[in-house]
């Protein structure tokens, strides 16, 4: 199925992002990205991943008019990973980092 693209955006993020920032972001996340984040080696690798998975989901959200929390990630039958919102609406995203 070949999907119809009326935008692209490219976002440059930075994981720099402070505490309470950061804790934002954690209780924004799903219990399975909070439970890949803490088998992480170290603090920094933590509060990295954490401030990227946040961060993807406050653009992701922000696409979609809907809260960070709400975003609910999955994948086209191909396995790109997409987003679904509201009455059924996608946003197909790719991440880089």
């Amino acid at each position: 199925m070949q999907r119809s693209v009326e935008s692209v955006e490219v976002t440059w993020l930075n994981l720099d992002v402070d505490d309470a920032t950061l804790e934002e972001f954690n209780r924004s996340l799903s219990a399975d990205e909070r439970d890949r984040i803490a088998l992480l080696a170290t603090p920094l690798l933590k509060h990295r991943a954490s401030a990227r998975l946040g961060l993807r989901r406050r653009v992701l959200a922000r696409s979609l008019r809907v809260d960070p929390r709400d975003v609910a990630f999955d994948a086209t039958p191909a396995g790109k990973p997409i987003v679904r919102g509201a009455q059924g609406s996608e946003v197909a995203f790719s991440a880089s980092h």
